[in-house]
This record gives structure tokens, sequence and C-alpha cells, in this order.
């Protein structure tokens, strides 16, 4: 049979230690903050330079909309396309 010891007490780091993780963590923490403001202030600031898509008005333009998402999302462009032709007849 083995037997084990358990110390009683509690374990404490060395304080050079202590104050080393605690820099670490702040160091963190403060990377972690302006990272994301950072991000956040990038994407405002691409969504601004976006160009601003105008909704179509008639129905040629509607065609034309509809054939911007033929690539990505077929279904929707053959439902605008169709609303389109529903409209020009």
């Amino acid at each position: 049979m083995s037997t084990l010891s358990i110390p009683s007490g509690s374990y404490r780091s060395p304080a050079s230690l202590a104050l080393t993780t605690r820099l670490r963590r702040a160091v963190f923490h403060l990377f972690h903050a302006v990272g994301s403001a950072g991000v956040a202030v990038w994407s405002g600031i691409g969504r601004s330079l976006e160009l601003r898509e105008v909704e179509p008005t008639n129905a040629e333009e509607l065609l034309e909309y509809a054939g911007r998402f033929e690539k990505t999302q077929p279904s929707y462009a053959a439902d605008l396309r169709a609303a389109a032709l529903r409209y020009m007849e």
C-alpha cells in the first residue's frame, strides 16, 4: 500500500511570481481592450466608406439588382427577376 501525504495550509506563490502574473494579466487585458476598440473603429470606418446601395426603383433596375445575387443567392435572384418580369407585363 502506498500513502499519499497532503500538505496542510495554503500554497502561496512568491511575491515576485505573483507580481509578474498580475502584470501579464494587466498587459493582456490592455491589449485585448485596445484591439477590440480598434476593430470596432475600423469596422465603423469600413461601413461608412462603403458605397451606399440604392434600392431599385423600376423593373430594369430590379433586373440589374438581381444579377448581383446570381452567384451567391440564385433563388433570391430568380425571385427578383420574376417580380421584375411580372411588373413589366
